[in-house]
Parts: C-alpha cells; sequence; structure tokens
C-alpha cells in the first residue's frame, strides 16, 4: 500500500495536478457613529479580483436603534448577499448572520446601500476570497 502526500507543498500533490488557491481574509469595520451615513448611500467595501470565490459574514456590533436597514451586494446584483439586512439586530461574533458565498467570473466591488440613514450602528464585515 502507498502513502501519498496530498498536503500543501507535500511532494505528491503538484504530480497529480493539485492547484494552490491564494485565500486572503479581510476584516472592516463601519462606524456611523463616528461619520454619519445618509439613506441611499452606497459604501464600497472589498475589492474582487476576477475568478473568486468570497464568502462574507456580516455582524452588526452595535445596532442603530431605529428602523436601519441595509442591502449587501455588488454593482449588477446590489443585494446579492443580503437584502434588507436588519441593522438594528446585534449580532456577536460568536453567533453572526450566516455567510454567504458567491463566485465572480469577472472583478466586482463589494458594498452596502444604506435604505436609511444612520448615526449610531457598527458593522463588522469579515470576508474570504479565495482566487480560483
Amino acid at each position: 500500500m502507498a502513502t501519498v502526500d496530498l498536503t500543501i507543498g507535500g511532494a505528491s500533490a503538484h504530480a497529480i495536478g493539485r492547484k494552490v488557491h491564494p485565500t486572503r481574509t479581510r476584516k472592516l469595520i463601519v462606524n456611523t457613529a463616528i461619520t454619519n451615513r445618509g439613506a441611499a448611500d452606497v459604501l464600497q467595501l472589498f475589492k474582487v479580483p476576477a475568478e473568486s470565490l468570497v464568502t462574507i459574514v456580516p455582524h452588526v456590533l452595535t445596532a442603530e436603534g431605529g428602523v436601519a436597514t441595509a442591502d449587501l451586494g455588488w454593482a449588477e446584483d446590489p443585494n446579492g448577499f443580503a437584502d434588507a439586512l436588519d441593522l438594528n439586530v446585534a449580532t456577536t461574533l460568536a453567533a453572526p448572520a450566516a455567510p454567504v458565498t458567491k463566485y465572480f467570473s469577472g472583478d466586482a466591488i463589494i458594498s452596502i446601500t444604506l435604505d436609511h440613514a444612520l448615526d449610531a450602528a457598527v458593522l463588522h464585515f469579515h470576508v474570504q476570497i479565495v482566487s480560483l
């Protein structure tokens, strides 16, 4: 019986055509208590290169304190990750919103479009981008 090392950097990994996919993890905090934001503002969050798999997890660290929603997506699909994300319900890092994964064939910019003015919410975005 043979032992075949398929781990990254393993001797046999390249012999069978295994490709290493560069992965980037980014985090961003948007604090609207410091910089108030208006309804319909579009905040560009992350640049995504073509041929990438993106997973994003939004957190509401501090709730807005009133009716507040936003759409999370990109130019071609402004609510592709989340439609009417409730910014008045705080989540914790231990119990975040469900992650959403999308494939991008072309370059994109992930953005959040505010449905309401914000002056108190603190938002945290965690994104993982895997270049294919």
